[in-house]
C-alpha cells in the first residue's frame, strides 16, 4: 500500500527515513538543497543509458533508496534505476524481469500531469526506440505532495502537464480495462480538474491540480492508456511538443468518434457529468479549450506526416481503446487533429469552452 504525505519538499529526507532510506540518491531536485548525492544526468525523454549512469552513482555512494524530485522524466529515470538494481542484467531490466528486492522510492512530483508518482510504469528510450517498463515493485513506496513546487513552473509547462492528467483520466474511463476502482479514481481526477484547472492557469488551486494528477495516475495505472497516448509519442517526437500537449491534440477527435458507439455512452455520460458539461458537448469543449489556450499545431508537411503517425502506433496500447481503429482511421484522426478547425466547428467549440470557463 503506497503512503501519501502532503508536506513541504524540504522534509523529503526526513520522510525518506520513515520508509527506511538512510542513505538516499536524489534523482532530480536541481533547485533544492539536500546533503546527499544527486543525479540529474537524464534527458526529457529519459534514455536507458541515463538509468545505467544513475545505477553507477547509486552504487558508488552506497545508497539504500531513492528520492525522486521532479516531473515524469525524473520519476521514470528513478524507476529505471530501480529496475536495473533488481534485475540480473540490463537486458532483463528492460523486460521487467526483477529477481531481487527493489529499494524504497520516495516520489516528490514537481509537476502536476504525468501522475508517474502513482504508477508502476516508466517510459524509457533505447537507441531512440520507446520501451514501456512496468512491474508492481516499481510503484513508489511513498509520495510527498508539495503544491509550492508548481508555483515556479512556466505557464506552457503547467498547461501541458494538466492536459496529460486530463487525458489520462478520460482514457482510463473509456478503456476496455476500466473497473469500479479505476472509474472512481478517474472521476475524482475529473472533478478536481473541474475546480482546479481554471484557477491553476492563474497560479491558484495548485494542491488540487497535484491531487488531480495523482488520482489520474492511479486510474491509468489500473487501466493503462488508449489511442490518444498511443498516437502521442510520435507526435511529440516529430513536432517537438511536450507529451501532454501531444496527447491533447487527438483526444477530442477520438472522443467525437466514441459518441457514435452505444457501448461507450455510459462512460461518456459519466465524464460530462464529472466535468459539469452539457450532454454531448464534451469533444467541442475540449477543442475550444485547445483553441483558447493556443495549443493547435498545423505542420506544413501534414499530408505526408499523417500516414507516418498512423503507422507508428503501439498496438498494445491501442488494444485498450474501446473502438477498433484501422490505420486509415488513425490517419484521418491525425489529419483532423493537426488541421485548422473549420469555422463552424471552431465557433461551437469556443462557445462550449467559454460557457464552462465562465
Amino acid at each position: 500500500m503506497q503512503i501519501l504525505w502532503e508536506a513541504p519538499a524540504s522534509e523529503a529526507a526526513d520522510r525518506a527515513r520513515e520508509i527506511g532510506i538512510l542513505s538516499p540518491l536524489l534523482v532530480g531536485g536541481r533547485k533544492m538543497s539536500f546533503a546527499m548525492p544527486r543525479f540529474c544526468g537524464y534527458h526529457p525523454n529519459p534514455d536507458f543509458q541515463d538509468c545505467l549512469d544513475g545505477v553507477r552513482m547509486y552504487r558508488e555512494h552506497h545508497c539504500d533508496g531513492i528520492i525522486a524530485l521532479g516531473g515524469g522524466s525524473c520519476m521514470d529515470t528513478a524507476k529505471g534505476i530501480l529496475a536495473c538494481l533488481a534485475a540480473p542484467s540490463p537486458e532483463e531490466a528492460l523486460q521487467a524481469r526483477l529477481s531481487a528486492s527493489v529499494p524504497p522510492l520516495l516520489a516528490v512530483p514537481s509537476t502536476a500531469g504525468s501522475g508517474s508518482e502513482a504508477t508502476d510504469a516508466a517510459v524509457l528510450y533505447v537507441q531512440g526506440r520507446k520501451i514501456s517498463l512496468a512491474h508492481p515493485r516499481l510503484l513508489p513506496t511513498a509520495v510527498l505532495l508539495d503544491p509550492e513546487l508548481l508555483r515556479s513552473l512556466p505557464d506552457r509547462q503547467r498547461i501541458s502537464c494538466a492536459m496529460d492528467a486530463l487525458c489520462q483520466a478520460l482514457e482510463s474511463l473509456w478503456s476496455r480495462k476500466a473497473s469500479a476502482e479505476s472509474r472512481a479514481a478517474a472521476l475524482e481526477a475529473l472533478a478536481l480538474f473541474r475546480t482546479a484547472f481554471p484557477a491553476c492557469l492563474e497560479g491558484r488551486e495548485l494542491r488540487n491540480m497535484l491531487l488531480c494528477s495523482y488520482r489520474s495516475g492511479q486510474a491509468i495505472c489500473m487501466t493503462r492508456t488508449t489511442a490518444a497516448h498511443a498516437l502521442s509519442y510520435r507526435i511529440s517526437q516529430t513536432l517537438s511538443l511536450p507529451h501532454g500537449h501531444a496527447c491533447a491534440l487527438t483526444l477530442p477527435w477520438l472522443w467525437m468518434r466514441l459518441q457514435g458507439k452505444k457501448e461507450a455512452v455510459p462512460a461518456l455520460e459519466k465524464i460530462e457529468s464529472a466535468l459539469c458539461l452539457e450532454a454531448g458537448s464534451g469533444p467541442y469543449w475540449f477543442l475550444g479549450m485547445l483553441e483558447a489556450l493556443h495549443l493547435p499545431v498545423t505542420p506544413p508537411d501534414l499530408p505526408s506526416l499523417a500516414p507516418d503517425l498512423a503507422r507508428s502506433v503501439n498496438q498494445e496500447r491501442l488494444s485498450n481503446h474501446p473502438e477498433v481503429l484501422t490505420t486509415e482511421d488513425l490517419e484521418r484522426i491525425c489529419t483532423l487533429a493537426l488541421s485548422p478547425l473549420p469555422g463552424r466547428i471552431r465557433e461551437k467549440a469556443l462557445k462550449a469552452w467559454e460557457a464552462w470557463h465562465d
